[in-house]
């Protein structure tokens, strides 16, 4: 949990101090910005879902949704 913590704290220094200078060096204006550090959420994400794709195979899929039912959240409806 530290390790998420401080990787987490060197990115989010990292974002603060590259996004002045992107404003003021390159054409991107903010739009540009914004779209520039989605892009790269995009791909970060879809490499650790390939990574977790790469080691799942069929018979593990039931595992996933196999939460027994006493570890459900209640939750509470009016049925009509």
């Amino acid at each position: 949990m530290s390790i998420a913590t401080a990787v987490t704290w060197i990115f989010n220094f990292v974002v603060t101090m590259s996004l002045p200078a992107m404003k003021e060096e390159s054409g991107f204006g903010s739009r540009g910005m914004l779209s520039f550090y989605a892009a790269w959420n995009l791909i970060g994400f879809f490499l650790v879902l390939l990574y977790v794709l790469k080691f799942l195979t069929r018979p593990n899929v039931p595992m996933l949704t196999s939460i027994a039912s006493y570890r459900r959240p209640k939750v509470h409806c009016r049925h009509q």
